[in-house]
């Protein structure tokens, strides 16, 4: 995962840079937005789910079983077949099954060590504090 350094760590050169970057961003962002306003709408989706279950039943037993994999691998639950080719779910999920052309399911969410914290899935930072030593518990939600 790629590192960003927080205020304390620039240099007042580093920081000039980047304020720079950002001046001239700004300065073409009225072009910018001109181009956008003339380009199709490619969707009409306004917002995302995020459905993050902590101390749920595993993946394997819900949204992505593995009917082929080893007993000792795959979950006590039978797959059941999609609306979509190839995505398969649980045979609890039956209802999920019929809609699933209408949602994602991301299967690739990868952490940098081998816990499930909430805390990385939704800041993108590994540990539980941030890197000025103050606990995540305090930021907002959005």
């Amino acid at each position: 995962m790629r590192h960003f350094p927080s205020l304390a760590e620039l240099s007042r050169r580093q920081f000039i840079q980047l304020a720079s970057l950002g001046l001239t961003g700004g300065l073409s962002l009225g072009r910018l937005s001109e181009a956008v306003a003339g380009l199709p709408q490619t969707s009409k989706q306004q917002s995302v789910v995020m459905v993050y279950l902590p101390g749920g039943p595993t993946q394997f037993e819900t949204f992505d079983p593995k009917p082929d994999a080893p007993s000792e691998i795959r979950g006590s639950f039978a797959a059941t077949q999609s609306r979509v080719p190839g995505v398969q779910f649980c045979e609890l999920l039956p209802e999920l099954s019929t809609i699933a052309d209408k949602f994602s399911v991301v299967r690739t969410l990868v952490g940098m060590e081998n816990r499930h914290e909430s805390f990385q899935c939704y800041t993108g930072r590994a540990g539980g504090r941030t890197e000025d030593g103050e606990p995540a518990g305090g930021w907002p939600s959005f």
